[in-house]
């Protein structure tokens, strides 16, 4: 089983340590979540359990590893692209893309196609179908199959959440909660951590990202948020006593100062014995003075999480201005039929939320919403497409991109707006490829801001933020005075942020049933 013992594990070319002097064993009944928000390590330690080649060109790793005979199935976060032309069968049977099939492992035939159907999968898949041409679902699935294959002694799990409608969402939560092996997975799904996790290990980066640190506890995810919250509270409890005696002690040590410090200076030369007397004052307030100086004091937790990100007053819509009219006879991609008949009429203060299977068409959907919006002139459309690459600039600086006239004042605007949501100098300066996908996510936050727009057309806007950040990220959305649509999978979004949700399938669009009327 595994074992981790004083793990180390620091990138190549900042020489940032991402986690320090990690210990943790892995029990059989174990489900741990990995959280934390983006860039902190959890990708990379779980790659680098499985195998340290995965990480060497990135990062360098201290410490032991241990897993004796331990079989461990991997799911990666994101399917190798040279898998994309294969077919779903060879997909299964190779553990590499360019590996010949070993004529043995046909014998594993009769095993898979008991198997489909324990997954819900189409019957048909393993014949016809080709990695690239399947949904998300399909393609977690499949992958969670594959590692199933090798008869796991251990399952990590990479972000299996990533591109999944709400049905494989729940089908996901009964794979992982049921399974006779220990699990380790990262998700951002707080749905899916509070129904499968009973161990967390949080990993941060604290101090402007300068000191990591770690916590690993044996408890579900709620009970872990209400622990957490209530060790943060203590502690910044006492930090804020400290501070204040700290501060009356030091008020105190100036007045003497300064009244010895007078009575030097106004003491005469004709009483010199007061003078003794005076100078070894001075010195015992001086060591006094010291003492202070090197008295460690409690300070406030930092926590990642702590965004302060929000839309200005001015961002204001009628509730009776129409923001959208939608008729669409064919929702198509190419000429494939996706969906018929969509109508889909949309307010001033409305928050509109569209979910459905994988493949139905969302994203086409809001595409479509987005070249009827982008030329309007009496709204100010922020954009976030599911890709963000699609509007982002790569090969400038987070700065650069937001501080288009580059003005002083614009600069110190854009700096104290990407500070708040956890940007470190180095990083607003750096060019966005180096970026994960949550910083992207938090740049186009950021940008929506600033631009002041109305109204917010979002593709899984909350998909790459850290289950920490996103509560904090819905509260900003309901606290948003214009008008919002966004396509999610993410439950507690859809239960929080939407005032109306509509399945979309086939026939169209329909509103589904809210369930606290």
């Amino acid at each position: 089983m595994l074992v981790i013992q004083n793990l180390t594990i620091k990138t190549i070319n900042e020489q940032r340590i991402l986690i320090d002097n990690l210990n943790l064993s892995c029990q059989k009944t174990d489900k741990i979540a990995v959280i934390g928000e983006e860039g902190n390590g959890k990708s990379t330690l779980l790659k680098g359990i499985v195998n340290q080649e995965l990480i060497r060109d990135f990062a360098l790793m201290e410490g032991q590893i241990v897993l004796g005979n331990t079989i461990v199935g991997y799911l990666p976060q994101v399917l190798a692209s040279e898998w994309n032309n294969t077919n779903v069968l060879l997909f299964l049977l190779k553990d590499n893309y360019n590996e010949q099939v070993n004529p043995e492992k046909y014998g594993l035939l009769n095993s898979l196609y008991s198997l489909i159907g324990d997954f819900q999968l189409r019957a048909d898949i393993l014949e016809h179908d080709e990695m690239g041409t399947l949904s998300g679902g399909e393609k977690v699935k499949l992958q969670l199959l594959k590692a199933m294959l090798t008869n796991p002694d251990l399952l990590l799990l990479d972000e299996p959440t990533n591109d999944l409608d709400l049905l494989t969402l729940q089908w996901l939560e009964v794979f992982i909660s049921t399974a006779n092996i220990p699990v380790m997975f990262i998700s951002h799904d707080e749905y899916l951590l509070r129904t499968c996790a009973n161990a967390i290990l949080h990993l941060e980066q604290t101090i402007k990202k300068t000191k990591p640190r770690w916590t690993f506890e044996r408890i579900g995810y709620m009970e872990y948020l209400n622990k957490r919250s209530d060790l943060i509270a203590r502690q910044n409890r006492i930090a804020g006593e400290e501070k204040r005696n700290y501060k009356q002690q030091l008020d105190r040590y100036r007045r003497v100062y300064q009244s010895v410090e007078h009575a030097q200076n106004t003491n005469t030369r004709q009483d010199p014995h007061k003078g003794k007397m005076l100078k070894r004052k001075m010195s015992a307030v001086k060591s006094w003075g010291k003492r202070l100086e090197d008295k460690d004091v409690a300070q406030s937790v930092d926590v990642e999480e702590q965004v302060t990100l929000h839309f200005h007053d001015n961002v204001f819509l009628d509730k009776n201005k129409q923001v959208l009219d939608l008729h669409l006879d064919i929702l198509k991609v190419e000429d494939i039929v996706l969906a018929r008949n969509i109508n889909l009429q949309v307010f001033g203060r409305d928050r509109v939320g569209i979910v459905g299977m994988n493949g139905c068409g969302k994203t086409t959907l809001l595409r479509e919403i987005y070249m009827i919006l982008r030329s309007r002139t009496d709204i100010k459309l922020g954009w976030m497409p599911q890709n963000y690459d699609e509007i982002l600039p790569v090969d400038v600086s987070g700065i650069e991109y937001l501080a288009i006239d580059q003005r002083k004042e614009t600069i110190t605007k854009v700096q104290k707006h990407l500070g708040s949501v956890k940007f470190t100098t180095e990083e607003m300066y750096a060019p966005i490829a180096s970026y994960s996908q949550g910083q992207k996510a938090k740049l186009l936050l950021v940008k929506m801001v600033l631009d002041e727009v109305n109204v917010l057309l979002l593709d899984e806007p909350t998909r790459n933020l850290s289950p920490l950040t996103n509560p904090i990220v819905r509260d900003i959305l309901n606290n948003f005075d214009g008008c919002i649509i966004a396509v999610s999978h993410d439950r507690m979004f859809l239960e929080e942020v939407p005032s109306v949700v509509y399945m979309l399938d086939e026939n169209g669009l329909f509103e589904l049933a809210n369930e606290t009327d």
